[in-house]
Order: C-alpha cells, then sequence, then structure tokens
C-alpha cells in the first residue's frame, strides 16, 4: 500500500469537551438566523485546589447561541462539547492567532 493510500485511510477528529463556569456577561449579536454569542469558560483541575484556571474562548451560533443567553449567565456551570478553529490575524506587523472552541452541544448543568 503505497503512502498516499495511507493517508487517505487515516481518520482524524477534531472534538474538545469542557465543563466549566462561564467567566463573563453573556450578550447575543447578530441578526435573527445569524446569531452568535462569545464568551470565556474556567476549567480547573480538580486534583490540584491551588491550580489557576485555564480559559477557554467559546463561540455559539444560532440556536445554540440564543438558548445560552436565555438560560445561562455570568458563573453559570456548563458542559460544552465542539471543535476547535484556528484564525490568524495581524496587527502591528505582529502575526496572532487566536483559537476558539465553536459549540456543537451544550447541556446546563
Amino acid at each position: 500500500m503505497t503512502k498516499e493510500r495511507k493517508l487517505k485511510k487515516m481518520r482524524s477528529l477534531n472534538k474538545v469537551m469542557l465543563i466549566g463556569n462561564i467567566g463573563n456577561d453573556l450578550e447575543l449579536k447578530g441578526e435573527d438566523g445569524k446569531q452568535y454569542i462569545r464568551f470565556s469558560l474556567a476549567t480547573a483541575d480538580n486534583l490540584d485546589k491551588d491550580a489557576a484556571p485555564e480559559w477557554h474562548r467559546i463561540v455559539a451560533f444560532k440556536g445554540h447561541a440564543a438558548n445560552i443567553a436565555k438560560h445561562l449567565k455570568k458563573g453559570s456551570h456548563v458542559f460544552i462539547e465542539g471543535r476547535l478553529q484556528t484564525s490568524k490575524y495581524e496587527k502591528g506587523g505582529q502575526t496572532f492567532y487566536n483559537t476558539e472552541i465553536i459549540v456543537q452541544d451544550v447541556i446546563f448543568l
């Protein structure tokens, strides 16, 4: 089997699952059908009580965005399942990367 054929048979997966607390006030943006919400989610290692939380950038669109804005608030405990998406931008001659988690499922805890 050729190397190219092996690569075609390889599978890939882009999935993130997090349980944490919403870190900022929520504001639904955009028009009907194109609504979105961005927020930070804090997660922590339960085994290390002194560890600082890890902060994640979360983005939800359409129905997920509306449900999150309607039912959750800063401090709410939530399960987020999604995929990683990285964007690149330049500012002042420097290149920056922004990695966000795009929500595919949400469970209110």
